[in-house]
């Protein structure tokens, strides 16, 4: 299954096929003319590195996403553990534990080389070994599983320190108003310890940065920062506050359309506010897709997200104050993570940790609740598995079609062209991935040659153009 989204075509396989090519990012500066070279120099690399391990056994770059899955099985794994150790009861915890899993970001970037989906995994990882710690302090290598994570965690993306350091501070306010004093000073010396296994592993990328920019998380914030975020804002969230573009992203109808907005061409249903609960079909398509910058968690997310506040709300009548309390930390642990990432709040990759609430609260009123809360609670769960049915069924048969089609094209270029060398205009240097597994002896030829001396091209099997040559 081949991951056809841009950012993954762009730059996260385009990172692992330099180093392929023996570029070292830790030793050297990337000098070639590419997009996005700051990535190439600035970002952390901890998920490109394991991929390129993976690539290098196998020699087919797809199979680099088995990391997605061993990330997707370890969360599924904690998460059910530390559930049933709250809860004690075994199918409640798998099936809590299975609907925390089918978060739309994971759902669409499974098979993707995003980052998002992995970050949320990761929060879930933490998360869990930190109650499990709770319950039981003596389960086997907990602070050393814990220290990894953190490490792995932090080498995902530059900001996700920032979600690291905003849990351990909940954490502790846990602690604390449990008079576990003596478990903050042994999890503060963990949390240092963390902190100098990640100045040695992670030394680049944020020693090198700060010695050659004076800023560790260049070019994310600070002097001279590059901007990734407010120009792909859709245009009616411009000029808004980043919190109000938030909800205001929350409950307008699913959507993408870059290239819509970039050339100012709008078409009618980008920005469109919608009833909740109510759907058009075209929201399933952008549902689907790995970085929906409208709504992005789903068609039906902003109903969910309504229910739960309401449960919420109710919840404050019937609970035992210290059940309220717990779920009250939770809660603002889920919302206070947010308040970093507030800037992209709008566009829901870069918040992919928002899908626990309705999901953590539904579960809760089940539990805890009376008939009337469990019965709204199961008809939003049913939605649920309704609608995360429906994105993943649609995206998983798109790209299973789309991989079908584009390996048969690839295979036709073997059997038309041989060994000739091809001269072949692609998008993407990642391309080069596709050409080495098939035995395709391509040139490429880059889109500014091919603008130049386009009518001397003709379109192969819909995805490439190539050259002619008078034959």
């Amino acid at each position: 299954m081949i991951d056809f989204s841009q950012d993954g075509m762009l730059y996260h396989k385009g990172i692992i096929l330099e180093i392929s090519k023996k570029w070292n990012p830790i030793h050297e500066e990337m000098t070639k003319n590419i997009p996005f070279q700051y990535v190439y120099n600035h970002y952390v690399k901890g998920i490109e590195f394991s991929q390129y391990s993976v690539y290098s056994l196998t020699g087919n770059i797809e199979s680099s996403k088995i990391i997605n899955f061993l990330f997707l099985l370890s969360s599924l794994s904690f998460t059910y553990l530390s559930i049933k150790k709250i809860f004690y009861r075994n199918i409640f915890s798998i099936v809590f534990t299975l609907f925390l899993h089918v978060n739309p970001i994971v759902i669409n970037q499974i098979f993707t080389f995003y980052v998002d989906g992995i970050i949320y995994l990761s929060l879930l990882i933490c998360l869990s070994l930190l109650i499990l710690k709770s319950f039981d302090k003596k389960w086997p290598y907990i602070d050393l599983t814990l220290l990894m994570i953190i490490v792995l965690f932090v080498n995902i993306k530059l900001t996700s320190f920032v979600l690291v350091i905003c849990l351990f501070f909940f954490y502790f306010m846990y602690l604390l108003s449990a008079k576990r004093i003596k478990e903050i000073k042994h999890n503060f010396k963990l949390l240092i310890v963390s902190g100098i296994m990640i100045g040695i592993v992670s030394w680049y990328p944020f020693g090198e940065n700060l010695l050659r920019k004076g800023n560790p998380i260049y070019p994310v914030v600070g002097k001279n920062k590059i901007d990734i975020i407010e120009h792909q804002r859709p245009p009616s969230l411009k000029g808004n506050l980043s919190i109000i573009a938030a909800f205001k992203s929350l409950f307008y109808r699913v959507n993408h359309a870059p290239h819509s907005w970039s050339n100012n061409t709008i078409n009618e249903n980008i920005e469109e506010f919608k009833i909740p609960f109510s759907f058009k079909f075209y929201e399933i398509k952008y549902s689907s897709i790995a970085c929906a910058r409208l709504s992005g968690l789903g068609f039906w997310f902003s109903g969910f997200f309504i229910v739960a506040i309401i449960l919420f709300i109710t919840m404050f009548f019937y609970l035992k104050k210290d059940q309220m309390n717990l779920i009250i930390l939770f809660t603002l642990f889920i919302f206070f993570s947010i308040i970093p990432f507030i800037q992209g709040a709008w566009w829901a990759r870069f918040i992919p940790q928002l899908w626990i609430f309705p999901i953590f609260i539904f579960f809760v009123s089940y539990y805890l609740g009376n008939a009337i809360l469990k019965v709204i609670s199961q008809i939003s769960l049913v939605l649920v598995v309704i609608m995360t049915f429906i994105i993943g069924g649609y995206n998983y048969s798109k790209t299973i079609y789309n991989s079908y089609e584009k390996r048969k094209c690839l295979t036709m270029l073997k059997k038309c062209f041989g060994d000739k060398i091809i001269p072949i205009k692609v998008d993407y240097d990642s391309e080069e991935f596709y050409f080495k597994e098939y035995g395709i002896n391509a040139r490429n030829i880059s889109i500014e040659d091919f603008e130049k001396d386009k009518q001397n091209y003709y379109l192969f099997q819909k995805y490439y153009f190539i050259k002619k040559d008078g034959k």
